[in-house]
């Protein structure tokens, strides 16, 4: 593969799993999620240590902190949903001008080859 394909092909990876991840991001609804964790963990815990596992339940609580903090910062990253938006729209811009190159890298390879045989 020729180099220009190659970097075509790596900018097309890499701008489509970015296009991705800004709409994961954009996707999740981390307010509701952290009341749905609060309350699900509250009525498991309720249960644990009513039946004597409070170990049970301490490692509970303390997992679902850290699932706490990750949404919290997804709420960080969701605060310039603007800019994530004109993020996403610049990379396919560029995901289009990729494929179109890549249409003509393949042409022309696909000339080379019927000039040869």
């Amino acid at each position: 593969m020729k180099t220009l394909e190659r970097l075509v092909i790596e900018a097309i990876d890499y701008n489509t799993k970015e296009v991705a991840r800004i709409k994961a991001l954009l996707d999740v609804n981390p307010y509701s999620a952290i009341l749905e964790l609060e309350h699900d963990t509250i009525e498991e815990c309720k249960k644990l240590f009513q039946a004597g596992e409070s170990a049970v339940a301490t490692r509970l609580l303390d997992s679902a902190q850290l699932r706490k903090k990750e949404l919290m910062e997804i709420v960080e990253q969701q605060k310039d949903t603007t800019g994530l938006i004109s993020r996403m729209v610049d990379l396919e811009h560029e995901l289009y001008d990729l494929y179109i190159e890549k249409a003509r890298i393949d042409r022309q390879n696909e000339r080379k080859r019927n000039s040869t045989t």
